[in-house]
């Protein structure tokens, strides 16, 4: 999903450990 900054911003959660924490990437979305 695209925030207010213009990040695109993606949510990843580890299936495979429940007591990870999300794993959070935000990378530039030029042209948004």
């Amino acid at each position: 999903m695209l925030d207010k900054l213009g990040f695109r911003t993606s949510l990843t959660l580890p299936s495979n450990d429940a007591g990870s924490p999300p794993q959070i990437v935000i990378t530039q979305a030029p042209g948004s």
